[in-house]
C-alpha cells in the first residue's frame, strides 16, 4: 500500500502496474513494473531499489533526506531471488559480497538461481534526480 501511495505523489523512479502511458513512458500492465522504459512482466522476477525520502514524506522514523528501500518481487520466487542478493555466499561472512558497492536499482531474473550475478535482468544508478539513465545502467537483451 505504501508503494502506491510514494507511486501516485510521484515519488518512486520505478513505476508499478497498472499505469496509463506517461508522456514517453509506456503504459505498465497490471502485475508488471518498469524502469524508463523498460517494462518487467512474468514470473520470477524481483526488484529492489532506493528513493529519497523527499520534504515532507517521514516513514516511521526516517525523515526527508533519508533514503527509502523498495523490494517487491512479481511472486513469491521473485522477492525470494531478490532477496537472496542480500545473503552471504559462504555462511560464515559477516556480510554478502559486494554490499557496499550495490546500485541503486537491481532487477532479478528467473535465472538468478544458477546464473548467480548471470541472472540480472537489470541494474544502474539512479541519475541526479533520481531519474533512470541508460549511459549508467544495465539492462539484458530480451
Amino acid at each position: 500500500k505504501m508503494v502506491h501511495h510514494f507511486q501516485q505523489q510521484g515519488l518512486l523512479p520505478v513505476r508499478f502496474g497498472p499505469m496509463e502511458a506517461d508522456g514517453s513512458l509506456p503504459q505498465v500492465p497490471e502485475g508488471a513494473f518498469a524502469i524508463g522504459k523498460c517494462i518487467f512482466q512474468g514470473s520470477s522476477i524481483g526488484v529492489i531499489f532506493t528513493f529519497p525520502l523527499r520534504k515532507g514524506l517521514s516513514v516511521g522514523e526516517a525523515r526527508a533526506g533519508a533514503l527509502g528501500l523498495v523490494i517487491a518481487g512479481n511472486d513469491e520466487d521473485g522477492l525470494r531471488d531478490v532477496l537472496s542478493l542480500g545473503q552471504p555466499t559462504i555462511p560464515p561472512m559477516v556480510r554478502p559480497p559486494y554490499a557496499n558497492m550495490q546500485p541503486d536499482f537491481v532487477v532479478t531474473g528467473p535465472e538468478l538461481a544458477w546464473k548467480g550475478i548471470g541472472g540480472v535482468l537489470a541494474s544502474g544508478y539512479w541519475g541526479n534526480r533520481w531519474e533512470f539513465l541508460p549511459e549508467s545502467s544495465y539492462s539484458a537483451d530480451p
